[in-house]
């Protein structure tokens, strides 16, 4: 069911050109995908590396677009951490945590913040 309600809102806001709710779109897409990944048992490494390089594709498509919000570049930079973190991307997934914490302090986005620092 979720991935019916994102498909249609990715749809609708495509065809609305709205940046903002396009960007809130692939983000759930994203933690979507997420979800999916961690459910799977460790021996399908394959499919589990595949839907985390589909998930940082929908965030950094997310990332690149005009006019997204202040949140949702946040929350977007949190899911970037979080796959990070699951392909074992140690460098890259601190630097992005600390990056997180930064725009969560900036923009009050305390939950943002706790769980980045959580990642870290």
């Amino acid at each position: 069911e979720a991935a019916t309600s994102i498909r249609r809102a990715l749809g609708v806001a495509r065809a609305m050109h709205n940046a903002p709710c396009l960007g809130m779109a692939l983000l759930a897409l994203a933690n979507l995908r997420i979800a999916q990944a961690r459910a799977l048992p460790q021996k399908h490494l394959d499919t589990r590396t595949r839907l985390l390089a589909h998930a940082r594709q929908d965030i950094q498509r997310a990332l690149t677009l005009p006019g997204l919000e202040a949140e949702t570049h946040t929350r977007s930079l949190l899911t970037l951490t979080e796959i990070a973190s699951l392909l074992e991307e140690t460098d890259a997934a601190k630097t992005l945590a600390q990056q997180t914490i930064e725009e969560a302090q900036r923009y009050e986005l305390v939950s943002v913040e706790q769980a980045a620092r959580k990642l870290l």
